[in-house]
């Protein structure tokens, strides 16, 4: 079950310790988090976006995972679709392929270096590298993404789904705004359960 006042105090704890990262952040807002809780995957996504000086934008993703298989290492990606509601055989079918809003034809080999062009935008795990397995905590400035537009990463619809080390989809939630500009609560997270 997704706890909101638990996220909305992840969230605050995540924009005080990645501002670290952003220096040069005028206003940090909107945040969106997916809440994965399976049987072997438990873990919060946390997406915060800043202001820069010059009218551009800094996305900021936390990882937090409280508990996972400690042999594993796991692939997390943004897919397309949200958590269907009737998606009741938790292997997240309801999901889509891989969040790909600017077009990175399939197959093409994610370089971190370069991952504008060659990286889907919703290939984590080829950008920042994959979630290791027990508890783990991870943060990572997100260049390509934003919540809005261009890719629109919360109001699109999207999820998280976490693979394991042979591409079985392991846990799944569908990101949703939590927070808007003003501070103001908006919607509560999902997520699907493996029993």
């Amino acid at each position: 079950m997704f706890s909101f006042t638990k996220s909305i105090s992840a969230t605050a704890l995540v924009v005080a310790a990645l501002s670290s990262l952003a220096a040069n952040v005028v206003a940090w807002h909107d945040v969106a988090v997916a809440e994965l809780q399976c049987k072997d995957f438990c873990g919060t996504f946390t997406f915060s976006e800043g202001s820069l000086s010059k009218g551009k934008y800094q996305t900021l993703i936390n990882v937090k995972v409280d508990r996972s298989n400690p042999a594993e290492h796991y692939m997390w990606h943004i897919h397309d679709n949200p958590v269907a509601a009737g998606d009741q055989t938790c292997e997240c079918n309801s999901v889509g392929g891989h969040f790909n809003p600017t077009k990175i034809p399939e197959g093409t080999k994610c370089d971190p270096s370069c991952a504008v062009d060659t990286c889907h935008m919703g290939d984590l795990a080829g950008v920042y590298g994959n979630i290791t397995g027990g508890s783990y905590t991870g943060k990572f400035e997100g260049k390509k993404l934003n919540l809005y537009t261009p890719t629109k990463l919360a109001q699109a619809g999207t999820s998280i789904v976490v693979h394991d080390c042979n591409g079985k989809k392991v846990c799944c939630g569908t990101i949703n705004l939590v927070k808007d500009v003003k501070g103001n609560p908006v919607l509560r997270g999902s997520s699907t359960k493996k029993n």
